[in-house]
């Protein structure tokens, strides 16, 4: 009797266990889809945001070295170790970065206990309100984080990016249910951008992409791979379920949507994804890029060429040599800081500027300075910049490859834009320094309590 008595104890346990975590992902599922659907006002124009972080845990990959060659990482100690650390709270609290897939979020400058390990709420919160500061009250913005494995591979990066097509689609469609055809912007730091890009073949695949250019600087290795992908993957309704990730695992359909500001932060640009910028599937692309970037070109592993680049310059070459030329959708931007603006010559001074520009971290991770004075825009990242310099590369719609500077003068941060490695100013942009200043204060409140938290987080790049 006592064991008969004890044995219904734990069922009823258990049960009870399994009803509240039903319960809590029930309540989960309602509060993402209510903030999705919140503010559908068909009288203003809706934009999804989509923050796509980059590669997770790269150094931890050096124990396993052999396997990122030949991109054969299943069982490896890299791909356990990755998912271990994927958990940890402390990678949250420095870059935009939430759980794994599409997920819904409000952006907030608010740092309770919870949020405060969730560096992408004050992040997109910053990057709102500049966005505000540059567009008008017509647009509601959506945003959300897709999170991937984070694994150097290219095989997961080509997995990675049709999750994202498949979740991109299902949220398109929610939105046109209520009538509004939502445009996406993505917003990729290093190796999500590449994430991004595959999305760019796997259109052209499915799609059966007719593209002067696209068949030109076309890589056959990738096409190759991502056509087997897609020959293995099941049809919508036959892929596995038995986890959130795997549910996404299955052919997409053709697209009828476009993505239309694909924005590259330091992604190291390689031939097996490179080439999808002159797909259809995206509508303007923005490059960015920092000389003083030591890691964005330095990613020998997941390529088949020996090096990743910064720049567009195979694609580039290869059209050339058939008379054609890189689309004008695609901008090219160098970042620089602090350079000295000549008002009387309307040119830019680059003395003095040494390692002033932003490293592969500055672009997307919080970063704080030894003091507020010794940078023009840190602890802001890059990406939170980027509504402030697509209203600066408006003035000049032709300048496609181009150096952008932002310094701090007097009560203003100015933007400035000139043709790549040139001086002369093109056009300028200048907003009130005080509008920046509360920004950057209110990030020190998300700043990690302790000497070794502060340490990790100061030396935290991949």
């Amino acid at each position: 009797m006592v064991r008969m008595f004890k044995k219904k104890i734990m069922a009823i346990s258990a049960l009870m266990v399994l009803l509240i975590l039903f319960f809590i992902s029930v309540y989960r599922a309602a509060d993402e889809a209510s903030y999705s659907e919140n503010n559908l006002d068909k009288s203003k124009s809706h934009r999804m945001i989509v923050f796509i972080h980059g590669t997770f845990g790269a150094v931890v990959g050096l124990a396993n070295f052999r396997s990122l060659l030949s991109d054969k990482l299943n069982g490896t100690f890299y791909k356990k170790t990755v998912a271990a650390l994927r958990k940890k709270k402390f990678f949250y609290a420095t870059q935009p970065l939430l759980g794994l897939g599409l997920v819904a979020f409000k952006p907030s400058l608010e740092c309770s206990s919870k949020s405060s390990r969730c560096a992408i709420k004050p992040i997109s919160q910053c990057y709102d309100f500049i966005a505000d500061h540059v567009v008008s009250d017509t647009e509601v913005r959506h945003y959300y984080a897709f999170g991937w494995s984070g694994l150097l591979s290219q095989k997961s990066r080509q997995k990675e990016s049709v999750r994202l097509m498949n979740q991109l689609h299902q949220e398109v469609l929610k939105f046109r249910r209520e009538g509004i055809d939502p445009q996406i912007t993505l917003l990729c730091h290093s190796h999500g951008g590449n994430v991004a890009l595959n999305m760019g073949i796997i259109s052209s695949l499915i799609a059966a992409e007719k593209n002067e250019l696209l068949d030109v600087v076309s890589s056959d290795i990738s096409i190759r791979e991502n056509t087997n992908l897609l020959n293995k993957l099941p049809v919508f309704g036959a892929q596995k379920i038995d986890s959130d990730q795997k549910r996404w695992d299955y052919k997409p359909e053709v697209p009828d949507w476009h993505v239309d500001q694909l924005t590259l932060l330091a992604t190291p640009l390689q031939e097996e994804t490179d080439f999808a910028v002159v797909s259809s599937f995206f509508n303007n692309v923005y490059s960015y890029y920092s000389f003083d970037d030591h890691i964005q070109g330095k990613d020998l592993v997941s390529t088949k060429k020996f090096f990743s680049e910064q720049r567009f310059n195979r694609i580039e070459e290869k059209l050339r040599n058939k008379n054609l030329f890189l689309p004008p959708k695609l901008k090219q931007l160098r970042i620089m800081c602090n350079r000295e603006f000549s008002r009387d010559e309307k040119r830019i001074i680059s003395r003095g500027a040494f390692l002033n520009d932003p490293g592969h971290k500055e672009f997307w991770f919080i970063v704080f300075p030894l003091s507020l004075n010794s940078s023009a825009i840190k602890p802001l990242p890059v990406v939170t910049f980027c509504p402030l310099i697509n209203e600066l590369l408006r003035q000049e719609p032709l300048a496609c490859d181009v150096d952008i500077n932002l310094s701090s003068r007097g009560s203003f941060l100015n933007l400035s834009l000139q043709h790549h490695g040139c001086k002369n100013v093109l056009a300028k942009y200048s907003v009130e320094k005080t509008f920046f200043e509360n920004l950057r204060g209110a990030l020190y409140q998300w700043r990690q309590k302790g000497f070794l938290s502060q340490f990790l987080e100061s030396i935290h790049v991949l």
